[in-house]
């Protein structure tokens, strides 16, 4: 039966309990295969006609749908003013519904209205997202036009520059003038060599005579990777064989102090290789202290930024064994490459900052030294002083370290 149905029943059952005559009824719905022979037995056992009559109703409402039907045609015959009472409340649900569906259809041409509109605005919205594109297509050219033309127009004073430098010196010399000078310049060279042999031999008689009067024992540190665990530095962080690694520099019995050049020009300032105060130095100066001496074969510095440009491109390695010495160059760099090497990052409080790292090598034979410096230099190109700030936020040495040991 019918969900509607079930309901006008559901609403007359009262009714319909009440003045119900079932037998003729009963006959009437067997006749059209409403209910079968069991259901009658069943019903006709009841004794009271108001059970008989509420069994057949709830029989019924779980009847198919002809049920209600044939239940108002077998009405019709003996009961019309019940027949008419079901009708009524039929005809009462089906104008319910037929508002229902009159409401849904105006509910649709709504939604529809809606629809019809929200699909015109999408279409403006997207002829509008298609001009903007074409706007920002049409600026990103623009600009890549201009950057090209301005980095044209950067090679071209570039170029004109140094032609210029080149006939303002070919103005100023002459030819025997050039040849004098590069004479006085090998002679110079010349001397230079003489004096570094000298220093370096004696160097290396000192350095054998401290071995042989304090007992010293030689430690060699080859490079396999940028800052790994086998420079100097990591060795005397551990203090020789400690279990946990400290900065040595922060460690006044080890003797090892890093300053940097003050606004005096001395390098008298501690300093301990911290990222935060690692910027607009122009020199930095390792002391290894009293009880070490290194035979520098390689060294690597850590550069702190996020912007190559800003890193130190200019710039010299000096060592000397004491105070009273004079600084022996170890290497000069002009207008390093930092481009070729990746950034890393590393924790500096709760900031991540990103930095690089890079390796040289000393070249031929050097002394033992126990005293470093990196200072900035001139741009061999434009005879600019250094004006990179040095970003130093870390330093590593390999060779061979003499060190103090006892029987």
């Amino acid at each position: 039966m019918r969900e509607c149905h079930e309901h006008i029943l559901q609403k007359l059952i009262v009714e319909l309990v009440k003045d119900l005559e079932p037998e003729p009824l009963l006959l009437h719905l067997y006749q059209k295969g409403i209910i079968d022979q069991d259901d009658m037995d069943e019903i006709r056992s009841k004794k009271i006609r108001k059970d008989v009559n509420e069994d057949l109703i709830f029989k019924l409402m779980r009847r198919g749908p002809e049920a209600f039907p044939n239940l108002v045609k077998g009405l019709q015959r003996k009961q019309p003013f019940l027949a008419c009472s079901l009708l009524k409340e039929e005809n009462k649900r089906l104008l319910e519904l037929e508002i229902e569906l009159d409401n849904l259809k105006i509910e649709t041409e709504d939604l529809k209205t809606k629809l019809q509109r929200f699909e015109e605005n999408k279409c403006l919205e997207d002829n509008r997202v298609a001009e903007l594109e074409s706007t920002l297509e049409e600026v990103k050219i623009q600009r890549d036009l201009a950057e090209r033309e301005e980095s044209e127009q950067s090679i071209k004073c570039k170029a004109l520059e140094t032609q210029a430098k080149e006939l303002k010196t070919k103005l100023q010399s002459s030819e025997l003038e050039v040849k004098e000078l590069l004479r006085k310049c090998e002679n110079l060279e010349a001397q230079l060599q003489q004096l570094r042999t000298a220093v370096r031999d004696a160097n290396l008689a000192n350095s054998s005579q401290l071995d042989q009067r304090n007992n010293i024992a030689e430690v060699h540190f080859s490079r396999e990777r940028d800052f790994d665990t086998k420079g100097v530095i990591h060795y005397l962080g551990f203090n020789a064989g400690d279990c946990t690694w400290t900065n040595p520099a922060r460690v006044p019995s080890s003797g090892v102090k890093v300053t940097y050049c003050g606004e005096d020009g001395l390098f008298n300032k501690l300093e301990y290789f911290t990222p935060v105060n690692s910027y607009t130095r122009s020199g930095w100066c390792l002391d290894l202290g009293d009880y070490y001496t290194l035979r520098p074969t390689d060294y690597t510095l850590r550069k702190l930024g996020s912007n190559d440009r800003n890193f130190l491109q200019n710039f010299e390695l000096l060592g000397r064994l004491c105070n009273d010495d004079d600084w022996c160059l170890l290497g000069r760099h002009h207008q390093v490459d930092w481009r070729s090497q990746r950034f890393s990052h590393m924790l500096s409080g709760k900031k991540t900052l990103p930095y690089k790292t890079n390796t040289w090598s000393v070249k031929g034979e050097v002394g033992p030294y126990s005293q470093f410096k990196i200072v900035q230099i001139k741009d061999m190109s434009t005879g600019v002083p250094g004006t990179h700030a040095m970003c130093l936020a870390g330093i590593e040495l390999y060779g061979v370290l003499s060190v103090p040991y006892s029987d």
